[in-house]
């Protein structure tokens, strides 16, 4: 169990569990140094010495590299495979109307624009779903953010948003996910802290305990990029109605208005707190999204983490039950 859990986010299929445990503790460490916090920039650091916070990364990227449709009769796998293209495109239409409409970044937006402007205009494809998806991942792979070369000349098309898909279209990989969160997740946890598609898992794996008759909750959830405020995301959400998981004390949510991966990141609004009256049971919620910048990689779970107000809210989390 631990006091802080790290949910990572999406491509990191080749990662190391320890390498990338480190690179967030390294970065978790120097935010607090940043607000003065030695003391607990120290304790997170050396989390082996006796009364220091102890910090772990739910590592689950090694799931996606399992075949899809494992142990499934080809009917099966068709069907897994109709409803996950469905799902990437109409994920992949939102974030394209997103960064049209959001994004600082002039370039960006008109390229955006463009794009949905390229795929109004074109007929309906002969060859049904598949070809249709095709064109708006590829439309996609055009921006700034997703537009990786080696990606496209490999034919992949298969923007990050696909990790999304699979989590919620393949049962076997959603409880293995969020089975890696439980293991560290307990009456103790302090701070549950979440990056892009590990927003999401966090957001289910805290509404699973509090389901499961686990009425104390972490004293904050951090979610950093998230895109939890993605429509064609929450609908697939397990939990109704949407808010905040019972017994959770606050939730905050940062965003760099660049990152079109966090799309509609006011989460007041789209989870409501049903308990806002009860000042013993309600979970504070910043008023607004944090906006943050994360300069040219608006969407590194890093760059947000070593921020000064993640820092100053992980802080006063530790604080309270210390």
């Amino acid at each position: 169990m631990a006091e802080i859990v790290l949910v990572h986010g999406i491509d990191h299929e080749q990662s190391v569990a320890g390498t990338l445990e480190s690179e967030w503790l390294s970065a978790l460490a120097h935010g607090l140094t940043k607000i003065s916090r030695e003391d607990l920039a120290t304790s997170v650091w050396h989390r082996g010495l006796p009364g220091a916070v102890d910090v772990r990364m739910a590592f689950y990227g090694d799931v996606f590299l399992s075949p899809e449709g494992e142990g499934l009769t080809a009917e099966e796998q068709q069907e897994i495979e109709r409803r996950l293209i469905l799902r990437d495109e109409a994920t992949s239409r939102y974030v394209l109307e997103n960064a049209a409409t959001r994004s600082t970044d002039p370039g960006q937006r008109a390229i955006a624009a463009r794009e949905l402007d390229r795929l109004r205009g074109t007929p309906p494809e002969p060859m049904g779903v598949r070809s249709a998806t095709r064109a708006v991942t590829h439309a996609l792979l055009r921006l700034p953010y997703f537009g990786d070369a080696a990606l496209s000349a490999l034919g992949a098309a298969k923007p990050p948003v696909r990790q999304i898909s699979r989590y919620f279209g393949e049962a076997r990989i959603r409880r293995d996910v969020l089975d890696r969160v439980h293991k560290y997740l307990d009456a103790g946890t302090k701070v549950v802290i979440g990056h892009s598609l590990g927003c999401v898992v966090a957001y289910e794996a805290l509404w699973e305990r509090a389901d499961a008759g686990h009425s104390k909750g972490p004293e904050l959830l951090l979610t950093l990029g998230s895109p939890l405020g993605i429509h064609p995301v929450r609908r697939q959400l397990a939990r109704r109605p949407y808010g905040p998981p019972t017994g959770l004390r606050r939730w905050a949510n940062f965003a760099d208005p660049d990152d079109i991966v966090a799309a509609h990141h006011d989460h007041t609004k789209l989870f409501p707190d049903p308990h806002h009256h009860d000042p013993d049971r309600r979970t504070e919620m910043t008023a607004k999204p944090v906006t943050v910048d994360n300069g040219s990689s608006p969407h590194t779970g890093t760059h947000y983490l070593v921020k000064k107000g993640c820092a100053l809210r992980i802080a006063e989390a530790l604080d309270t039950r210390r």
